[in-house]
């Protein structure tokens, strides 16, 4: 399985994000917006990734740092940014996705419920995840090995 590196960078360099591999879309909630849209349901990640843990404190520690969009950022109150990885990975485990909401000025995590973010949330922003300097965005993790 893979860990994801600490050092990465919210980009908005891409326009196109479900033909990236790593990408991030920031929602924010449209009063009145009550749409009702239904599909098909998908284990979460927290089951199909054996680092869920490591890779969630990851994030939201990085996403907590004031360097970690490469823009001044306006957020406001329960806004939620959905973090995409492995989008475009060919795996039987499919994309992983963490979702956090903005509160108190700062990130937490929540349970990704995409049925709401479409339901009720426009999204405002999004791009690429991007390693920082030379690092990569994820390395594969030792822990499968025994």
């Amino acid at each position: 399985m893979c860990t994801i590196s600490d050092k990465i960078k919210f980009c908005t360099c891409s326009s196109d994000l479900a033909t990236l591999k790593h990408y991030w879309v920031l929602y924010r909630r449209t009063r009145g917006k009550n749409e009702f849209i239904i599909g098909e349901p998908m284990m979460p990640t927290s089951m199909r990734d054996q680092n869920f843990e490591i890779n969630k404190s990851t994030l939201l520690a990085r996403l907590n740092e004031s360097d970690a969009f490469d823009f001044q950022t306006k957020l406001k109150e329960k806004d939620r940014l959905d973090v995409v990885i492995n989008n475009r990975l060919d795996n039987d485990l499919g994309a992983f996705s963490y979702t956090f909401e903005f509160k108190n000025g700062t990130w937490r995590f929540i349970e990704t419920d995409p049925f709401d973010l479409v339901n009720h949330f426009n999204e405002v922003g999004g791009g690429k995840i991007c390693p920082a300097s030379n690092y990569t965005i994820y390395q594969l993790s030792d822990t499968t090995k025994k």
